[in-house]
């Protein structure tokens, strides 16, 4: 996991969750084939699975509301020096609306724009026991150790004593 974390900063990607059974992590989008390659060095990659979207339209739409929200922020200012008294109030009502409107636009843009950037990359880990069996003969499995082989041997001539007379 560290050398996979360190190679992402070295490519200017940035793990976003981080466990001891796998990586979230965030790479740019134009590094993404040559961290690709370099995971697949690590170990044995069991499944691989890809999935992309177009951000444009969405960025563009964002992008072309927000002018026209920025737009007409800038003719309530206009309107807002030459309104009189009793207009004031609802004017200035307008113009907080369409500032937190901007501010939300804003905050939805750099995001689309963040996704479009970079590219998520989830890696798990599997880890085998690789461990060599023990020399006194017990099993890392605690159910094997509790077998008794003599009994087991039993059961099985007996199933087949069994079994062959049923055929006669």
């Amino acid at each position: 996991a560290d050398s996979l974390v360190q190679k992402a900063e070295e490519l200017n990607g940035y793990y976003a969750s981080r466990t001891d059974y796998g990586l979230q992590l965030k790479i740019p989008v134009a590094e993404t084939e040559a961290y690709l390659e370099f995971v697949t060095k690590q170990g044995l990659v069991a499944s691989r699975s890809f999935n992309s979207q177009s951000l444009s339209q969405e960025i563009a739409d964002l992008s072309a509301r927000l002018k026209t929200r920025e737009d007409l922020l800038q003719k309530y200012f206009s309107i807002l020096e030459e309104a009189e008294s009793e207009h004031v109030i609802a004017v200035e009502n307008e113009v907080i609306r369409l500032i937190s409107e901007i501010e939300s636009l804003k905050g939805q843009l750099h995001k689309q724009k963040h996704l479009a950037k970079y590219a998520d990359i989830y890696i798990e880990f599997r880890f085998r026991d690789r461990r060599a069996p023990a020399a006194d003969g017990s099993s890392s499995f605690s159910w094997i150790n509790s077998l008794n082989i003599t009994d087991m041997l039993s059961a099985f001539q007996n199933s087949w004593e069994t079994g062959a007379k049923k055929s006669a």
